[in-house]
């Protein structure tokens, strides 16, 4: 069993509003990241915060979807991680909600490859989703490194998984992120920056 985290507790504060709501190819970026996870999933965890209600309002109709709101969301991205692990019983898949452009062959390798940990790569950098396998869910729950997943991650001698998709580094933090993304063909990540 398989289930994804979807973060979308952050304050949006560089972008001004709540881009996991931004339109990009006709449909909400949170839409897009709810649909690459889908087939490969039994239950989508989509975290929440400050735009609870927003965000919910986007991914109405889409099933295996479910949401739990962090309390804690202004304490920064690892409360919503821990957040949605606590909801969550199996093995994971965790991305940031504003990440639209992963492709489907990326999840498939991911859930293909070995190990406790995995990390896809493209040209030598490390990005997202992350794989983690659920036996490491109470790890996880406890860490209390400042730097959150990136330190557990590294800790867990990660599998790293060479892709050629440049979607797993490109997120959406501003309006200017967003007016490049829009310039991007869908499933071709290759005119980023």
């Amino acid at each position: 069993m398989v289930q994804g985290i979807i973060l979308a507790g952050g304050l949006s504060s560089r972008a001004g509003c709540n881009k996991m709501t931004l339109v990009y190819q006709g449909k909400t970026i949170i839409a897009r990241v709810v649909e690459t996870f889908q087939d490969f999933v039994d239950k989508v965890i989509v975290v929440t915060g400050k735009y609870h209600d927003d965000t919910v309002a986007a991914l109405s109709g889409y099933p295996k979807v479910a949401f739990v709101r962090n309390p804690l969301y202004a304490m920064g991205m690892f409360s919503s991680v821990q957040c949605g692990v606590q909801a969550a019983s199996g093995d994971l898949l965790i991305i940031p909600g504003d990440m639209p452009l992963v492709k489907k062959a990326t999840i498939r390798a991911l859930l293909a490859a070995t190990g406790n940990v995995r990390v896809p790569v493209y040209k030598h950098r490390k990005g997202h989703p992350i794989f983690i396998a659920a036996k490491l869910r109470f790890d996880l729950l406890g860490e209390e490194d400042e730097r959150g997943l990136k330190a557990f991650r590294d800790r867990h001698d990660p599998t790293m998984v060479e892709t050629d998709d440049e979607g797993i580094l490109i997120d959406v933090d501003s309006m200017k992120d967003y007016e490049h993304l829009n310039k991007i063909k869908e499933g071709d990540a290759s005119h980023a920056d």
